[in-house]
């Protein structure tokens, strides 16, 4: 029995599939080099920028790379659709779990491992990066699996395998116009998961990157939201909701690593011949009195204290 999706075309009939190969191209996908078995098909079509495809496998396998489709230098986001079997994709030091009815996030052509159980069918579509729109660095999405819980990941689902069935019926103009539907629930769909309290591990990730971010950039008086957010591909909205868990807001987090690196220079003896206005500026303060006054509030005590008890403590 086929265990598609709920709500998914099941797999498409002998006498569609024949009809559909027409546009199609057809990559057979082998278990390794020097084997002469194929493992699988692989049967995909451009529609506009994007593409879909199906994978077929009735057999337990390992693939290399069937992701990437075609010899292309293209960049694309992979969603792969589980309609039938499991399959575990390794990517980016990530193991990705894909049991029937769940979906996930691929990075086409980087290298990846996929491991295929029993009889397996897969769904495709290639999105190229630079119609990506959403509110974080992809990279932050890729090696994570989704399930069907959400009625606009389901319809999304859902229209992936209309296209890929309908495509030999539907003339170039309207397949395009299904797939920027495709692309518009993609867009909804990864939103709505990556902005719920509960995906930690996606915001986790993000918070370690803002925060390396932070520190690579300590010294440039022009660290704002709106830099890291440009730097980082995302939007300051995100960013924010990233340190809502926090004790402190990312403003308040950059303040706070800048007075601790200036409070670390100030009690050091090697750097005693240094200014006080020397060292803040060196660490992105323009204003020496909000430095004063932001340096007491956090340390209980003055930027000159702190130096003359780093003084007192060293000829101890």
């Amino acid at each position: 029995m086929h265990n598609a999706m709920p709500g998914l075309l099941p797999g498409i009939s002998p006498a569609a599939a024949a009809l559909a190969r027409r546009p199609f191209l057809r990559q057979s996908i082998i278990t390794g080099a020097g084997s002469a078995e194929s493992t699988g098909t692989l049967d995909y079509a451009s529609v506009g920028g994007m593409r879909v495809g199906r994978f077929l496998s009735d057999q337990s396998c390992i693939t290399r790379h069937p992701i990437a489709l075609a010899q292309t230098a293209q960049s694309y986001l992979f969603v792969a659709v589980q309609t039938r079997g499991q399959t575990t994709i390794e990517q980016y030091g990530r193991h990705m779990q894909l049991p029937a009815g769940s979906w996930g996030l691929c990075d086409a052509p980087k290298p990846c491992v996929s491991s295929h159980v029993g009889g397996v069918e897969q769904l495709h579509f290639l999105i190229p990066r630079r119609q990506i729109r959403l509110g974080i660095d992809p990279r932050f999405v890729v090696g994570r699996s989704f399930d069907s819980g959400s009625r606009v990941a389901t319809l999304m689902c859902e229209t992936i395998g209309v296209l890929f069935e309908e495509l030999p019926k539907l003339g170039a103009r309207r397949a395009e116009a299904l797939a920027d539907v495709v692309l518009g629930l993609f867009h909804l769909a990864v939103n709505e998961r990556i902005e719920q309290p509960q995906s930690l591990s996606v915001q986790d990730d993000m918070r370690e990157r803002i925060c390396a971010h932070v520190e690579s950039r300590l010294r440039d008086p022009r660290l704002s939201l709106d830099e890291i957010a440009a730097d980082l591909s995302c939007t300051k909205r995100y960013l924010h909701m990233v340190f809502a868990s926090e004790d402190r807001t990312l403003n308040q987090y950059i303040w706070a690593r800048r007075l601790e690196r200036c409070r670390s220079d100030l009690v050091n003896p090697a750097l005693r011949e240094r200014s006080i206005t020397d060292i803040a500026m060196r660490w992105g303060f323009s204003n020496l009195s909000h430095f004063s006054r932001a340096f007491r509030d956090q340390f209980g005590q003055s930027p000159r204290e702190a130096r003359a008890s780093g003084i007192e403590h060293s000829a101890a």
